[in-house]
Order: C-alpha cells, then structure tokens, then sequence
C-alpha cells in the first residue's frame, strides 16, 4: 500500500499513531510504501498534519493506494 501526498506549505502524516513521512515542498508529490508492520488487521487511522506558512490559500491532498 502506497501513499501519495503533498500539501502548501508542509505536512506530517501519521499511520496507527506512528510518525511516517513529512514534507515541505508543495510541489513535489511525496510517494511512500506504507510498511506493513505499521498497518493492522482490519481499521487503521491515518492522520496528514499540514501547516501553511502565509495567510493565503492552502491545501492537501493525497492518496493511498492497495
């Protein structure tokens, strides 16, 4: 399973609690294999903190791929 994200101006992005991946290049799509012993049997949670560094418009987006 893949992850696939990016955000204006940066973000973290946490699976089960655990901290994976963070980033500060919104234009740059960050790909990452999800490892397996961060993921459980059944429901995971998956939490992206983003941050915009100005008073302007921001987003996230990602994706995750099986």
């Amino acid at each position: 399973m893949k992850i696939y994200v990016t955000a204006d101006n940066n973000f973290s992005v946490y699976v089960n609690g655990r901290f994976l991946l963070n980033g500060n290049n919104w234009q740059k799509v960050y790909v990452l294999e999800i490892p397996s012993a961060f993921l459980n049997e059944g429901e995971n949670s998956l939490v992206v903190v983003a941050g915009n560094a100005e008073k302007s418009p921001a987003a996230v987006i990602y994706a995750i791929v099986a």
